[in-house]
């Protein structure tokens, strides 16, 4: 452990909260690994500390989320599902990876079941998402709920953004061929034959115009959904989510907080 690490520590024991919260403020943003010290302390027999590493982990654990979520946001092949489901433990940090996983996974096998290998239509994929009900709701507001992956594959109602991405993603895993578009302002999903899949209507099948049509990369889609989220925390007022979605918002695009418009950042401050 470097001595400064080991000062830093040490502050944490000091009886005067300020002291004991600048430390940890420091210690959060330290180069070298904590894993030492998390594990040393986590134990110690003084209440204060121990809670205090418990936050200092907290903060350090989410900070590792953020960074795998914005890895796989910028990377040219990184996976639909998977940026959907580590934003949705960023939010609920109490969530269990597997078991969103295991979620998603069954209804692949259970689209797959049957196919003997051959790659899953598109009217198969439509009347699949049909039977397992999963909709946009008629009267739909803009929620947080509708736009976590682990609520929608639980109770199968959101917005249309994540429907398309899971049944997009569920597709793709069985072999269909086509992608997630803007169409008229809607997201849809599109086939091989420009067949256009509208989840808002009741996943209705149309012949699409190719010149209406404007496909949606991973990162796109990942970047929408994470600006309806920053929207809701502001329409909710919640502080720690406007921090969380706003602060994923700037970093990925090299910048940060200040940069928005006030009262969240410092831009056209009145």
């Amino acid at each position: 452990m470097e001595r400064r690490t080991e000062a830093l520590v040490t502050l944490l024991f000091d009886e005067d909260p300020k002291v004991a919260v600048q430390a940890m403020e420091k210690l959060v943003h330290e180069e070298e690994p904590l894993d030492e010290v998390l594990q040393i302390y986590q134990d110690s027999t003084d209440p204060h500390v121990r809670k205090r590493i418990h936050q200092i982990s907290t903060v350090l654990s989410r900070q590792k989320r953020k960074d795998k979520f914005k890895e796989s946001v910028k990377s040219a092949d990184g996976s639909l599902i998977d940026g959907l489901i580590q934003l949705s433990i960023l939010t609920n940090p109490r969530l269990s990876e597997i078991a969103v996983r295991k979620d998603f996974h069954t209804l692949v096998l259970l689209l797959s079941k049957g196919m003997d290998g051959e790659p899953v239509t598109t009217e198969e994929l439509v009347g699949f998402m049909r039977s397992n009900n999963f909709f946009v709701p008629e009267t739909f507001a803009l929620e947080e709920e509708m736009l976590m992956t682990d609520i929608v594959l639980k109770f199968r109602l959101g917005s249309a953004i994540i429907l398309c991405a899971l049944a997009f993603s569920i597709g793709k895993a069985c072999g269909w061929e086509g992608g997630v578009v803007i169409y008229d302002g809607h997201f849809c999903l599109i086939d091989k034959n420009k067949q256009l899949i509208n989840p808002t209507l009741s996943w209705k099948i149309t012949q699409a115009e190719e010149k209406r049509c404007f496909p949606c990369r991973n990162r796109d889609i990942h970047y929408n959904v994470l600006c309806q989220l920053f929207l809701t925390s502001l329409q909710d007022g919640d502080m720690q989510e406007i921090h969380l979605y706003g602060s994923l918002l700037t970093e990925l695009f090299d910048s940060d907080m200040s940069h928005l418009p006030y009262p969240v950042g410092d831009e056209l401050l009145p």
